[in-house]
């Protein structure tokens, strides 16, 4: 079977850059796909030249080329890391971990019941920005590695800016629970419902949940994600977060 060279694949390499493809890891994939059907093809046809079997390769990809390749990819990392938050969650609803979630819960939902509504006001106002500072320095730590690991390897990895996005629920908790909060609280709402003792329970669960969300996404997850990458593609450990 014929094989490529090493300078045919570093211009495959080249190739899937100069169409738009950023992410080291992607590309890496791309090349793998590209070089098995240039080689098939010349091993069918061996007066094939290698440029004229790469964009047969090419025109597979349709219209819109490899864009396609790396919009799917994104989706599929960002799934796989939610899909890894809610099974390290469902944790806590296992002993022995549902007993210190129910208690944190419970006791959390006194402090609310008993306190007057300056206090209770501020337990939620301090969650939030607490929540926010969090995501913030986990964000500007990663986001300096990230950096910094560009700059010593020359490479960019998707799995590194999914980790950066926690894929995508920080949008998502923003979108639906952050920032309608905050508006209302900027928008001076009464919030006389925090009064009623089923609110304050919800309120109590709510940042419970949150909170161990917030700790398996940017603890749990990450530390399982990057250690199935590194047992799958040990070449990447240099280039991770």
């Amino acid at each position: 079977m014929v094989e490529l060279t090493e300078n045919q694949i570093q211009q495959l390499y080249k190739f899937t850059e100069q169409h738009y493809v950023e992410w080291y890891d992607v590309q890496t994939e791309l090349v793998d796909h590209l070089a098995n059907g240039i080689e098939h093809q010349i091993g069918l046809n061996p007066e094939l030249s290698f440029e004229s079997a790469l964009n047969n390769e090419f025109k597979k990809f349709g219209v819109l080329g490899f864009s396609e390749v790396v919009a799917e990819k994104t989706n599929v990392l960002n799934k796989h890391y939610r899909r890894l938050v809610w099974q390290s969650f469902r944790a806590y609803f296992k002993l022995p971990k549902i007993l210190l979630t129910i208690v944190l819960v419970l006791a959390l939902w006194q402090i609310l019941y008993v306190s007057d509504f300056n206090f209770k006001m501020f337990i939620i106002i301090g969650f939030l920005i607490g929540f926010q500072f969090i995501l913030i320095r986990y964000l500007f730590i990663k986001s300096r590695k990230n950096k910094k690991t560009v700059k010593q390897t020359g490479k960019k990895l998707l799995i590194n800016k999914t980790l950066l996005g926690l894929g995508d629920l920080l949008q998502i908790a923003n979108a639906f629970l952050i920032y309608p909060i905050s508006f209302a609280i900027i928008h001076n709402s009464d919030f006389m419902f925090l009064e009623n003792p089923f609110y304050q329970f919800t309120i109590a669960a709510l940042i419970v949940f949150l909170s161990i969300t917030l700790f398996v996404s940017i603890k749990v997850v990450p530390e399982k994600l990057l250690q199935k990458i590194i047992q799958q593609h040990p070449h990447y450990k240099s280039m991770l977060l």
